[in-house]
């Protein structure tokens, strides 16, 4: 009996023991779920102004029109843009704000029009490809407020940022904006009188800080089926690289020794 009492006493210490041990558990994950909401919430307090930060300068210059000294060809140019892109093709019918004496001198125009669009064209995609820091467009005032909230807003929850993005927090103690903004434009100055583009890579934590707060937004709302599937398309891929690998240094030995 005093046995049977005592495996009794054993089973109830172990099974309190257990559900301590759950208990705790879901302490600790209950604890991870909230601090994921927690930044969450942090990271979408900014995430837009964030990303519209980073497409600004692409906007201004995506919008930018067609100019020039000659009014008559900046409108057809400017007209030629909206066309459809068959209609780009065989070119317009006419132009009403401009009265041609024949028809060469119309085709001749158009060729012209067609000629500088294309040219504008590869110029503004060049262009578009250039910088999108955030230190180049604080002397706009508006841009200057949402770029100010943006490091106060990580300043004041800096704990709730990953490490590299804290990494990157240090440096702009150090590095002024409008620093690196000049770095930029001694760099671009440079380029423009070189025969070859330096690609000397500008210490930029301002730009390092937004780039890896919008990953780290997206990744952090990313459903567990995505996660799976990037998972799943990674291993494939190293999969694949390292059979190439092998085939390529099978293929190799065989060469070397069809040679002996």
């Amino acid at each position: 009996m005093v046995q049977d009492n005592t495996s009794i006493s054993l089973y109830i210490s172990i099974g309190g023991f257990i559900i301590s041990c759950l208990g705790f558990l879901n302490t600790i994950r209950q604890s991870k779920y909230n601090r994921k909401i927690e930044r969450l919430r942090t990271y979408d307090k900014i995430y837009f102004d964030v990303c519209d930060l980073l497409l600004f300068d692409y906007k201004i210059k995506s919008q930018k029109t067609y100019t020039s000294e000659d009014k008559d060809l900046e409108q057809a140019v400017n007209q030629f843009s909206q066309l459809h892109w068959l209609e780009q093709i065989y070119g317009p019918d006419g132009y009403e704000h401009i009265k041609f004496k024949n028809k060469s001198d119309q085709a001749s125009f158009s060729k012209k029009v067609s000629e500088e669009y294309y040219k504008f064209q590869r110029e503004k995609s060049l262009s578009l490809l250039g910088n999108q820091s955030p230190v180049m467009h604080t002397d706009n005032e508006e841009f200057n407020n949402r770029f100010q909230r943006v490091m106060t807003h990580i300043k004041e929850n800096i704990s709730l940022f990953s490490k590299p993005i804290r990494l990157e927090w240090e440096k702009t103690s150090l590095r002024e904006p409008e620093e690196i903004r000049m770095e930029y434009i001694a760099l671009e100055r440079v380029n423009s009188h070189a025969c070859e583009e330096l690609e000397e890579k500008i210490d930029d934590p301002y730009l390092k800080i937004f780039l890896l707060k919008r990953q780290e937004h997206r990744l952090l709302n990313k459903q567990n089926t995505e996660k799976l599937l990037d998972t799943l398309f990674n291993l494939k891929w190293r999969l694949s690289k390292s059979l190439r690998k092998t085939k390529r240094k099978m293929s190799c030995k065989f060469k070397l020794h069809s040679e002996d």
